[in-house]
């Protein structure tokens, strides 16, 4: 009937305008097909064939992968390897797309360039250069290196398989010769008119931070363990300056904070300074990036409260955690994590049976409550 054409039109522009004002992309698609079905539209073994597709599931696995590699932040010194330190700013995009486009032959180039951005951006930021000048040779590099294999890109393993299916054979790299010429025509694009095209802001541009006021955030205490992957590096080399929503305070060794340089802030000589095992971090995290700190191997929650969250070992899960707000008058700051009154952290611990994990200020007029949970 012609009215299930309309449908379609008006359901996937419907779908298209609710995702650009917000709405959620996999659940909304999700509802959209679901209508499709309900409508007779589609069948229920055509709406939800996809999910059973090989293609479908490798690509969802390598997305794992890929975020698996960013939290360990294994690629780091691969990309200062590859990009240099940045002097010459053309041979070191060069130096980027070129392994780039061969690993996107063998590696599915969507999660690929999702796994490089991040450490692209940092290896900038630590050089005061502007990421964005090799981001998008970095993505086209990937979208081109796509086209090398059968393997390289989601639409390649979805039309081999289509094309396999109809009885013909096309072999590994039956496209690589049209790939490799596409890429050399790309590289000197790059090379040549990258530097007039790609033109970097006077001031190098840095990753768009939440702007969050320090009293929303949480503060946590964290120790640096002898197997740490921290252990050796900074705060900065490690990336995790580009955290969003947190806040290195200072660094303790010893006991003791670690001297500021003169004309430094504390937080940036801390952001400098090389971890060794014991050292105790300061900082201020939202709920998310509280979760993303304790992903990196050897960095744990430091005094009695992480020792209880680490015997609870699984039964953590069991847990109840909970706010409490001290009353007007209250000496707030006595129960913040890296000060010398850690009497009543013990107190609670002994009486109460409870371990203070974590502390914020007083609300600001104006603020917002923090949302979303912290997963200890």
């Amino acid at each position: 009937p012609k009215w299930k054409a309309y449908f379609v039109m008006n359901g996937i522009v419907l779908t298209i305008g609710a995702i650009a004002i917000g709405a959620p992309v996999a659940p909304t698609i999700l509802v959209a097909n679901v209508v499709f079905v309900y409508t007779k539209i589609v069948t229920e073994k055509e709406a939800f064939a996809g999910f059973g597709n090989p293609s479908i599931v490798a690509l969802a696995i390598l997305f794992v992968l890929s975020s698996a590699v960013e939290r360990s932040g294994m690629l780091e010194p691969v990309i200062d390897f590859l990009m240099g330190d940045g002097s010459n700013p053309h041979m070191s995009r060069i130096r980027l797309i070129i392994p780039v486009c061969f690993l996107s032959g063998f590696v599915t180039n969507t999660p690929l360039c999702a796994m490089l951005m991040p450490f692209t951006i940092n290896w900038a930021e630590r050089r005061g250069l502007d990421a964005f000048d090799y981001l998008m040779p970095m993505a086209f590099a990937t979208s081109i290196g796509g086209t090398l294999t059968q393997i390289g890109s989601p639409p390649n393993l979805i039309v081999f398989d289509r094309v396999h299916s109809m009885g013909f054979e096309m072999g590994m790299f039956y496209q690589a010769p049209f790939a490799m010429l596409c890429f050399a025509g790309f590289a000197l694009y790059t090379y040549f008119l990258g530097p007039t095209l790609l033109r970097a802001s006077a001031q190098p541009k840095k990753v768009e931070r939440v702007s969050k006021q320090e009293s929303e955030l949480y503060s946590m205490r964290w120790v640096v363990m002898a197997d740490s992957e921290l252990v050796g590096n900074t705060w900065r080399s490690r990336g995790l300056c580009r955290l969003p929503n947190t806040v290195l305070k200072s660094v303790l060794r010893g006991g003791a904070r670690v001297a500021k340089e003169p004309g430094e802030t504390e937080a940036d000589t801390a952001a400098e300074v090389v971890f060794a095992t014991g050292d105790e971090i300061i900082a201020l995290s939202d709920a998310v990036d509280v979760a993303k700190l304790r992903h990196i191997k050897g960095l744990l929650i430091a005094g009695d409260a992480g020792e209880v969250v680490r015997r609870l070992g699984a039964n953590r899960r069991k847990r109840c955690l909970f706010e409490c707000v001290l009353r007007p008058g209250m000496d707030a700051a006595r129960l913040a994590p890296g000060v010398e009154n850690l009497d009543i952290r013990g107190a609670l611990l002994r009486t109460l049976k409870v371990a203070l994990i974590t502390f914020r200020g007083p609300v600001a007029e104006g603020a917002k409550e923090p949302k979303g949970r912290i997963a200890l």
